[in-house]
């Protein structure tokens, strides 16, 4: 069910609490006012804690290709994700990429992750975010290889690349 963020200015405050009161609440599963004074706090929320869902991405990539690495099956995470992230939205995630399953129309675009994020690094400013960096590159990269359509799990297809062009300089 959806989850809304909500902000406004200090001039629409209370017309933002008469809906999140009358209409809000009767639509979403949980709403959240970020901001009663600032109305671009809740989109800035938003992108900023979708990168959360991004970085996880490439974490699950990661260790995807760290498994295959060490000679161990990519579908065998799907036992570590159902049991310790079991019914988070880490477990969906997880699950595509352990499945390698990044069909178009099933989640946000590459397209689109890329584009948040890089909103996401602009709005980072002077924050050291390392796990962004990497995070952006590699999905940027999977969009220009793999077609910006793709599901953006399809990160993990990008460091499967990375890891085999790793291995065979070394």
């Amino acid at each position: 069910q959806l989850l809304i963020w909500a902000s406004s200015n200090s001039t629409s405050a209370s017309a933002l609490r008469i809906a999140e009161a009358n209409i809000l609440k009767s639509i979403g599963r949980n709403v959240y006012i970020i901001s009663d004074s600032d109305v671009t706090k809740a989109s800035a929320y938003k992108l900023i804690t979708n990168f959360m869902l991004y970085a996880s991405g490439e974490m699950f990539a990661e260790t995807a290709a760290m498994l295959e690495g060490n000679g161990i099956e990519r579908s065998s995470l799907q036992f570590f994700i159902d049991e310790l992230v079991q019914g988070s939205i880490f477990h969906r995630y997880g699950t595509r990429i352990a499945k390698e399953d990044y069909a178009e129309g099933s989640g946000a675009p590459l397209r689109i992750a890329v584009k948040d994020l890089h909103l996401i690094k602009q709005m980072a400013g002077s924050a050291y975010t390392p796990s962004l960096d990497a995070t952006l590159r590699n999905m940027s990269e999977a969009k220009n290889r793999e077609g910006e359509n793709l599901d953006w799990c399809a990160i993990a297809q990008e460091v499967k690349r990375q890891s085999a062009e790793k291995e065979t300089r070394s």
